[in-house]
């Protein structure tokens, strides 16, 4: 069961290592990402870089969605980091049942463009049109989204923020 899927740019860092991970204690964190799954050295790094109370694995997207649907972790806690709204669109269409929270972290001002001209959901998340229009397709899903930076802060609805 997937009860964390974070929308981050920054991957694994001090925010999912530390803060959520011990909050919401996973077994396993899943890195999902094309780039990172295909280069052996940014698996590794991701692998040093996670959480020590937590198995940190490096899948594509397509191998993420068939690990989730594998019966065989129905009762395993896991969380999910992606990089862009397209990875995290299409694991929350082809794994629904298994994602319980889609989170928008960081997103925005790492992946490319200008910032000026995007829009701005908190101080952490901007996003364009494109952007948008996926945001649209991933509430589809009926997957309940929200932005929050860290656990201890304040959660807030992508729809109230969308406003």
């Amino acid at each position: 069961m997937v009860k964390l899927m974070r929308v981050d740019d920054r991957m694994i860092h001090g925010q999912v290592a530390i803060a959520w991970s011990k909050a919401l204690e996973f077994k396993v964190l899943m890195v999902a990402s094309d780039v990172a799954a295909a280069s052996k050295t940014q698996t590794m790094a991701l692998k040093m870089a996670g959480p020590p109370s937590s198995k940190t694995t490096v899948q594509s997207i397509e191998q993420a969605i068939k690990t989730l649907n594998d019966p065989r972790t129905a009762n395993t806690v896991i969380g999910i980091i992606v990089t862009n709204l397209k990875d995290a669109l299409a694991i929350a269409q082809g794994a629904t049942d298994q994602v319980k929270r889609i989170n928008f972290g960081n997103y925005g001002r790492l992946n490319g463009g200008d910032v000026s001209q995007k829009k701005k959901l908190s101080d952490n998340v901007y996003v364009d049109e494109e952007d948008l229009k996926v945001i649209e397709e991933m509430k589809k899903t009926g997957i309940p989204i929200d932005v929050q930076l860290l656990p201890y802060m304040a959660m807030v609805t992508l729809d109230d923020v969308l406003k």
